[in-house]
């Protein structure tokens, strides 16, 4: 099942899982609307209202009044919705990831993978060498998807799941038309974790299914998603047939996801377009993927299917499945603990595919890299070490060609939608396409590679050739040249316009590409100063043979034949420089007492420097002939990287690494897929027991990490001024160190010792908190030197720049939550920069943070010296005016001329206006006899009609007909309104026999009115204001219409009934607000559930013959004809004249085919509601009633032979803890069962109260 119960369904006391809505919230808990079935509901704790949370594990305790009630238990959880962003479509999960070939696209097209989930140990193993977060469990778990949903969950992921397919035979064949058992699991996941989107991927057998097409239908309605689905077949593109059909779902408000199939290439690919030769794999490989005998028996045998178990290059290959090279043994994923049967493989077929061994000649499988390749995947991706374990994970893997065609075209709805960069789905797709080609190029080791020969180079002189005799790395050819050449040179190796990596292989000739061989000048090659730097372009002399002559020696080294993975081409801002100490015209800068790594290398050194020699005064120039003033309010990483090496070398003992903020930057703009290699190849040594500084910058603000290394692990520190700024970054930095490190990182805590409490001080603050980390103590002064270091720093030039502040999600999420609080939007803006200004970025943020950000941030406004009003005055009261109006309406004021409503009289034809008319058209009012309506007498109707004549008042007939009542007339103000309404039909002058008679009418009402003491004729004689002109008495007969507007003006001069009305109201919200805000609160709040006075139970008969008459019908059991009821016949009404036991006679005849006859019944009297209540609840309440002694015996003596014993110690009560707790009863409290009441207990003796506490510890032992 997925989504969430019904809550009606639900038996109390049972746990849930749920989605909701919270329409309002109080101090006792929230009101929540379920979003599935739109049910209403409670639950006790602290909610913001309108957002939308998911809580895990909450308790149903049933229903109260006219509301469900839910309670948190201590293992409930609740996850706020996140809002949908940009950046909800940059961040994924993926269930059933296997080797993460969904997530490998959206990594290569800059998205961020968040965790991913499979039941498989082996699959988590080789995801985990991704770097990723994995979490091991089962998608029906609802404990796993609750902590793949916990994961990130401040920010909306997208889900993708990539499902297996069912059956017995998994592995041997493409699936079964069952349909998908996990397809549920993977819906439910999506609604609780309120997923930006699904993209699911799968066998179209299995996902076109009538099942699966039904549930994902009805799952995309309920849940408000659309749905775009297409079947991409991978051999249009790449040479390997493999057929999936992806379906996107994404929120219904937002656009439809225009997703097409890619076109077919001009020239279809076979697999020696991509393989040219099969590579070679060390000897211990291919002895594992080498058949077996019994392996050769059975591929050699007819019986098990065709006897051609060779991959041909010529021919795209066939689709992969799950049981190559393990369908004689138990698979190694763990789906199949025994090998496969021989009736099994008699009756599916054997699968499985081979390739010559150009090791050995002998046939062996695929190795997992081999196929990989073939579904799109690129080379050196982390797999199991075992062959055979690999290859059956390689064998099942999702397409990452077709994830990135698919993720394409959703990073292109996105950027339509939320914003953001775009890209072609077919230029990215060429482009991958290449990546692989080139990829296997550089990392297989073939055998015209182990056969050695000419290296083909293309020099600045001409053309050579380089003799090799093996395997043979860039790396190794560069270094050779660079021995000969001058230092200051670098040496770069293109092939075909593209840089080539130092790990990558050479191909000789004549099966190898000729290669270009640059020589250029170093970018950061020192130059004497003041005279002008050397452009680049320019080469130091040298003879060109010279740079084109064959090296003297290129050493390979011993090659385990193994392919070794690419790493990052080299950056030329990390390049290693030589760099020489600078002496300033002031005191001079020394180095640190530990050196940090050189930009560029992976290689760290800590050992201490020793002291550089202070040039002489001729090296003393003055900063204003080679650096320009660079005025800035914030600080430098220059200053940063100073200031961090004054602190090392200031304090005693102190030894930190210290990592230049430029490497930090570097890292983090790192692509997802350059971070992806550096992963797998450690290359930075981290030295045990000692810090590491990481400063760094993001979004113009500076945060500090300290890494703690020992045992192998790493203890990660972030200090920041403006608490969870730069969190996120400093946890992704944190784990990319120690990936290439090697090292485990442990945890990662926030740590903010001094606020930013003003503008431009997150330099002075990272400083201070470095000072304490190192010293050990924090200290006011620090903060103090930190921030005089900064401002009396010079303004030398650099790259970097950090003032400090909140990011803009903080900033978006203060404006919301004033607005909310009754700030007009348009002072917005302006508030939240006073409050930056006045409190500082670091108070504010640690109130968003909070629990209750509204309370603390008024907290940090109440403060001594930083007082501050976060709503004024006059925005409160017209918020309160706000909220008042939206609860009770708008003051509407009506002054004597023009318009005028008066209600429960119209003084005009039913045929004068238009709004009469269009109300006859859904409902004849109450006011209109039958004779006016239909023109026939009540009885004649009654007698010749199927009418029948109206039941006798009831309770139950009133209680079903109360909530259709159209018009209630207001009868308090009835006879004072008929004085005020007699003037408007005289002024109309509607000489109709009806309104004439309306009028008589009206003027008899008027006088005898018994609003007036005595009559209105008596009152009128001695009314205290007497106008000029008014008669001394009432006319006998209707006035005229100049005398009906004296009577008027006269009446309303001694009434002023509108204007007493509003100013009634007015004077009591005046009152109210004059005395305390809550009376306007009470108000706003909503009203008590009432108590039960009426019940509505539906029934459904079944319907076991209908006479031939079809007006009586033989039901499967006796009606119930309490109440009063309503019936109807597969839900079209009737009515009922005669019922005897099961036979009911009806007033019209029914359907042949009638089966259910359904009674909607209302119950009111007290015998009849008890009746309902106690069949409810007698079964639960008398569940053990029928237990004997003999059963409870029984199960006392299994409780003491089998249950544990333990003493329960429990602290004695004193007579103060009594008193308080009991105090604590309200007033009015009810008597327990002993018949003590609260103020029994308060007045008892302290004597009789301790003698009561001992007789109860004496029952608790």
């Amino acid at each position: 099942m997925f989504g969430d119960p019904l809550l009606s369904s639900l038996e109390p006391g049972a746990t849930l899982d749920l989605v909701a809505y919270i329409t309002q919230a109080d101090l006792h808990g929230a009101s929540l609307q379920t979003l599935w079935h739109s049910e209403s509901c409670r639950c006790k704790g602290t909610f913001s209202a309108g957002g939308v949370v998911t809580l895990y594990g909450v308790q149903y305790l049933g229903t109260y009044g006219n509301s469900h009630h839910l309670m948190q238990l201590p293992g409930t959880v609740v996850v706020q919705r996140p809002p949908l962003d940009a950046r909800s479509y940059l961040s994924f999960k993926e269930v059933f990831a296997g080797i993460g070939g969904m997530t490998q696209g959206v990594v290569l097209l800059g998205g961020h993978s968040t965790a991913v989930m499979d039941s498989s140990p082996l699959a988590c193993d080789a995801l985990r060498a991704q770097g990723t977060t994995v979490i091991t469990g089962d998608i029906s778990d609802s404990a796993a998807r609750q902590s793949l949903h916990m994961i990130e969950a401040e920010t909306r992921s997208l889900l993708g799941a990539s499902l297996p397919g069912p059956g017995p035979f998994r592995g041997l064949c493409s699936g079964s038309v069952e349909g998908c058992t996990h397809l549920q699991s993977v819906l439910c996941l999506a609604w609780h974790a309120q997923a930006s989107g699904l993209v699911l991927e799968g066998d179209p057998v299995v996902m076109q299914s009538p099942e699966c097409t039904k549930l994902l239908r009805e799952f995309s309605v309920k849940a408000g998603y659309h749905q775009t689905e297409v079947i991409l077949d991978l051999a249009q593109q790449w040479p390997m047939h493999q057929v999936r059909y992806w379906a996107v779902l994404l929120p219904a408000h937002l656009p439809q996801l225009h997703l097409t199939a890619w076109s077919e290439a001009e020239k279809l690919r076979i697999i020696r377009d991509v393989i040219p030769e099969w590579p070679i794999w060390p000897h211990a490989i291919e002895q594992a993927l080498q058949w077996t005998d019994t392996e050769k028996a059975a591929f050699a045998s007819p019986s098990f299917g065709p006897t051609d178990r060779t991959l041909d290059q010529n021919k795209p290959a066939p689709p992969a499945h799950h049981s190559w090279g393990n369908a004689f043994r138990p698979c190694p994923c763990g789906c199949r603990s025994e090998p496969f049967t021989t009736e099994a493989l008699l009756k599916t077929g054997l699968r499985g595919q081979g390739v010559p061994s150009a090791l050995t000649q002998e046939m062996r499988f695929p190795h997992a890299e081999e196929i990989g390749l073939l579904a799109g995947l690129l080379p050196g991706h982390p797999l199991p070490g075992e062959p055979r374990a690999a290859l059956c994970l390689a064998c099942q893997i999702t397409s990452p060609m077709q994830a990135l065609w698919v993720f394409a075209h959703l990073k292109n709805w996105a950027s339509a939608v939320h914003g953001g960069p775009s890209c072609r789905p077919q230029q990215v797709l060429h482009e991958y396409q290449s990546r692989l080609l080139n990829a296997r190029q550089d990392q297989w080791i073939t055998p015209s590679i182990l056969a050695g020969g000419s290296i083909m180079l293309e020099c600045p002189g001409g053309h050579v050739a380089v003799p090799v005799n093996g395997p043979t790395k860039v790396g190794d050819l560069l270094r050779a040249y660079k021995a000969d050449l001058e230092p200051g040179l670098s040496l770069k190796l293109l092939h075909e316009g593209r840089a080539l990596s130092p790990s990558a292989f050479l191909h000789p000739a004549p099966q190898g590409p000729k290669y270009s061989l640059v020589i250029s000048a170093k970018r950061a090659r020192r130059e004497v100063l003041p005279e002008p730097p050397a452009q680049a372009s320019q080469l130091p002399a040298a003879d060109a043979s010279s740079l084109c002559r064959t090296p003297s020696a290129i050493r390979t080294g011993q090659l385990d034949w193994s392919p070794a993975p690419a790493l990052p081409e080299p950056c030329p801002e990390l390049e290693p420089t030589r760099e020489q100490p600078l002496q300033l015209p002031g005191p001079a800068c020394t180095a640190p007492a530990s050196n940090a790594t050189p930009r560029g290398s992976f290689t760290a050194s800590v050992a201490p420097l020793t002291q550089p020699t202070v040039p002489g005064p001729s090296a003393q120039v003055p900063l204003a002939q080679h650096f320009a003033q660079f005025g800035t309010s914030g600080c430098t990483d220059v200053a940063i990287w100073c200031g961090l090496w004054e602190l090392v070398r200031s304090i005693p003992g102190a030894s930190a690494l210290i990592l230049p903020p430029k490497i930090a930057g570097a890292l983090l703009e790192l692509g997802a897929a350059d971070q992806l290699r550096l992963k797998h190849h450690p290359a930075l040594a981290l030295p045990e027991g000692m810090l590491v500084f990481v400063p760094f910058v993001h979004q113009e603000h500076w945060t500090l990490l300290v890494l703690s290394i020992s045992n192998g692990s790493a203890l990660a520190e972030v200090f920041d001024g403006v608490p969870g700024r730069n969190l996120v970054q400093a946890k992704q930095l944190s784990t990319l160190l120690c990936e290439l490190a090697g090292r485990t990182l442990e945890t990662v805590t926030e740590c903010c010792t001094w606020p930013q409490r003003t503008q431009n001080d997150c330099g002075a603050i990272l400083l201070a908190h470095a000072a304490g980390k190192l010293s050990g103590t924090n200290d006011p002064a620090q903060l103090q030197e930190a921030q005089a270091f900064i401002a009396t720093f010079p303004p030398l030039p650099h790259c970097l720049l950090g003032r400090g502040g909140l990011s803009s999600e903080q900033e978006q999420a203060l404006q919301k939550l004033l607005v909310s609080k009754g700030v007009p939007s348009a002072n917005v803006a302006a508030r939240l920069q006073q409050a930056v200004s006045k409190l500082g970025p670091g108070p504010i943020a640690e109130a968003l943070h909070s629990r209750n950000p509204w309370q603390a941030l008024k907290s940090a406004g109440s403060r001594p010296g930083t007082l501050f009003k976060w709503v004024q005055p006059d925005e409160l009261e017209m918020h309160i005016e706000q909220r008042a109006q939206e609860r009770f309406g708008t003051e509407v004021v009506f002054v004597s001329q023009g318009f005028r409503v008066i209600c429960g009289d119209f003084n005009h034809d039913l045929s004068s206006l238009q709004q009469c008319a269009i109300w006859l058209q859904g409902w004849i009012e109450a006011q209109v006899s039958v004779i006016e309506a239909f023109q026939v007498s009540q009885e004649a109707w009654h007698q010749h009609g199927d009418h029948q004549p109206i039941p006798p008042c009831s309770s139950d007939l009133w209680y079903a007909r109360f909530a259709k009542a159209v018009e209630q007339s207001p009868h308090q103000t009835a006879d004072l309104s008929r004085p005020s309404s007699s003037s408007a039909p005289k002024q109309a002058a509607n000489p109709a026999a009806s309104a004439l008679a309306y009028r008589l009418s009206l003027w008899q009402s008027i006088k005898t009115a018994r609003g007036f003491r005595n009559g209105f004729p008596a009152w009128w004689s001695r009314r205290l204001v007497q106008l000029v002109g008014s008669p001394a008495s009432l006319p006998l007969s209707v006035p005229a219409a100049p005398l009906a507007k004296l009577l008027y003006e006269d009446f309303r001069c001694n009434f002023r009934l509108e204007d007493w009305h509003l100013r009634r109201r007015m004077q009591i919200l005046d009152a109210k607000y004059d005395k305390s805000l809550s009376q306007i609160y009470k108000d706003l709040r909503e009203p008590a559930p009432e108590q039960v006075d009426s019940l509505q139970v539906r029934r459904d008969y079944a319907i076991l013959a209908v006479a031939p008459s079809c007006d009586q019908v033989h039901l499967d059991s006796p009606l119930d004809r309490r109440g009063f009821s309503t019936w109807a016949v597969d839900g079209d009404p009737v009515r009922i004249s005669s019922c005897d036991g099961d036979l009911c006679t009806l007033t019209a005849p029914a359907s042949p085919t009638s089966s259910v006859l359904e009674q909607v019944q209302t119950l009111s009297s007290v015998a009849d509601l008890f009746s309902e209540f106690k069949s409810l609840w007698a079964p639960r309440w008398q569940l053990h009633s029928t237990t004997t002694s003999y059963d409870w015996d029984r199960f006392l003596r299994f409780a003491s032979a089998v249950l544990p014993c333990h003493r329960l110690v429990l602290p004695e009560i004193t007579v103060e803890v009594w008193t308080r707790a009991v105090r604590r009863f309200k007033t009015r409290a009810a008597r327990g069962p002993d018949g003590w009441a609260r103020l029994d207990l308060l007045n008892m003796p302290p004597q009789r109260t301790q003698e009561l506490l001992h007789f109860l510890a004496a029952v608790e032992a």
